[in-house]
């Protein structure tokens, strides 16, 4: 008899979100699930209540890799994709 493994193929990737109203660029890293070629969906929940991030949890938003003031890479979500918004950083 042949065991049939759990092949659970979602793939998991940290992705930086913008914070608003910080006076200072500042990034949140979330857990996102990859899409698609540059898509990913935001799976993390927002526990700080005193945060207010550009997009939220269950969006699926576009991301580009982005050099931080530290020199540090990263992906960051830059446009959300599933309802036509235009929330848009540079």
């Amino acid at each position: 008899m042949f065991a049939i493994a759990n092949c659970d193929k979602t793939m998991i990737k940290n992705i930086f979100i913008y914070l608003l109203n910080e006076g200072a660029d500042v990034w949140r890293p979330v857990k996102a699930e990859i899409i698609d070629d540059g898509k990913y969906k935001i799976l993390d929940e927002n526990s700080e209540v005193d945060e207010d991030w550009q997009f939220k949890p269950g969006d699926i938003v576009l991301c580009k890799e982005k050099i931080f003031s530290d020199g540090v890479k990263g992906l960051v979500a830059f446009k959300k994709l599933d309802d036509g918004s235009n929330k848009t950083i540079a």
